[in-house]
């Protein structure tokens, strides 16, 4: 786990199915929609439909949502 180098909120680092790093809010969500699965050296974050979201909710996944929807200073680290 590392920290948001703007607001300091705890973040995870995972990788999208795109192959590129996304940081996600520390803690699981109810209402997200990233998935996270483990991978060898890695996390893979995958984007979840609403009805795979209620799905996965009533088993008991766990789902994030990418910082970059809570971070208030998210504008200043997105890519132009």
């Amino acid at each position: 786990m590392s920290m948001c180098r703007s607001c300091r909120a705890p973040i995870i680092w995972a990788t999208s199915m795109d192959g590129r790093a996304i940081p996600l809010d520390a803690q699981p969500i109810v209402g997200g929609n990233l998935r996270l699965d483990q991978r060898p050296g890695r996390l893979l974050a995958r984007h979840v439909t609403v009805a795979e979201r209620d799905e996965l909710a009533g088993r008991g996944v766990a789902l994030y949502r990418s910082h970059f929807a809570s971070c208030p200073n998210a504008n200043e680290h997105r890519r132009r």
